[in-house]
């Protein structure tokens, strides 16, 4: 014992605190490992060994409009593209991406 300090090993374990706890993280985290797993899959199944990947992602001002393409795809899960690039270049927030927006849509 150092300075009359308990040990790590017999002290209590501290109590989580719920509030410092971001789960977003964790939901990231796993999204990564699915990412991993997917390319590790796909390289699995055209027996080659790739010497990078490279995955798109939408930036972050992006993703929730790319959560709501998602919500409104029809039942054979085709995007009316024209109507979501009308819609995106409507939105303030989206508007600084309007030349963007048609690659990114489509790349949904």
């Amino acid at each position: 014992m150092l300075g009359n300090a308990e040990f790590c090993s017999t002290s209590k374990y501290p109590a989580a605190e719920i509030e410092k706890i971001d789960l977003s993280l964790d939901a990231e985290e796993k999204y990564l490992e699915n990412v991993i797993a997917d390319i590790q899959k796909i390289t699995e199944i055209v027996k080659t060994k790739p010497l990078r990947s490279l995955c798109l992602l939408p930036n972050y001002g992006k993703r929730p409009y790319s959560a709501g393409a998602l919500k409104e795809a029809n039942t054979e899960g085709k995007f009316d593209i024209p109507t979501l690039i009308k819609r995106a270049i409507a939105l303030d927030e989206l508007r600084p991406y309007a030349k963007q927006i048609p690659a990114f849509l489509a790349a949904i």
